[in-house]
């Protein structure tokens, strides 16, 4: 809706910017806005291969087909 996410072509490192009132930016924080990427925090060892931001949500997907979801479940 107001914040989108982007994924490096190498090391699997998640880029979001925009709207964080609910914690969709997955920084650990909400309600401030970002107007410059900041990196999500996933857990150690984890590497994303795809991502997808809705309305006030984030989801991202490994390469063994684990999902992970942050903002408003």
């Amino acid at each position: 809706s107001e914040h989108t996410c982007g994924l490096t072509r190498t090391g699997g490192e998640i880029w979001c910017w925009g709207s964080n009132w609910a914690g969709q930016l997955g920084d650990s924080t909400a309600g401030n806005r970002r107007f410059a990427p900041v990196k999500v925090k996933a857990p150690a060892g984890v590497v994303f291969i795809d991502v997808y931001a809705g309305s006030s949500h984030t989801c991202a997907g490994t390469a063994t087909d684990v999902w992970y979801c942050w903002g408003l479940n």
